[in-house]
C-alpha cells in the first residue's frame, strides 16, 4: 500500500515538473489543493501566499527575459543534447497530502540562489 501512495505523490511531482516546463498552467493548477500556502524568495524577491504570481509567471513565454523563464529555459537541453547551464540554483520543498483519495500539494516552500 505504501508503494501506491508514493507512486501517487510522485505522479503529482512529475506532473509539475512536466507543467512547468512546458508552461501549462492548466495542468499546474490540478497539482495543488485549493487552499495551498506558497512562500519563499525568488531572485531576491519575497514572495509569500498563493501560487498565483507563479501561475502568472508560468504564462510567460519561455523566451521572455523574466527570472523564471529564464531559469525554465536553462532547465532545458541545447541542440546537442548537452544540459544547458542554469543561472539560478533554485530549492524546493513540497508537502503533499492525499484528500478525498487525491494527492495535492498543500504548501510549496523554495528559494533561489
Amino acid at each position: 500500500m505504501f508503494a501506491e501512495q508514493e507512486a501517487a505523490a510522485r505522479k503529482v511531482i512529475e506532473q509539475y515538473i512536466d507543467g512547468t516546463c512546458n508552461s501549462d498552467v492548466a495542468v499546474l493548477k490540478t497539482c495543488f489543493h485549493s487552499g495551498v500556502v506558497m512562500n519563499g524568495c525568488f531572485d531576491g524577491k519575497l514572495l509569500l501566499g498563493t501560487p498565483e504570481p507563479f501561475f502568472q509567471e508560468i504564462a510567460v513565454p519561455i523566451k521572455a527575459k523574466s527570472p523564471l523563464s529564464r531559469l525554465r529555459k536553462h532547465r532545458q537541453r541545447d541542440s546537442q543534447g548537452e544540459r544547458v547551464r542554469r543561472q539560478h540554483r533554485l530549492h524546493q520543498l513540497f508537502y503533499l497530502m492525499d484528500i478525498e483519495g487525491r494527492w495535492q500539494i498543500t504548501s510549496k516552500t523554495f528559494i533561489t540562489e
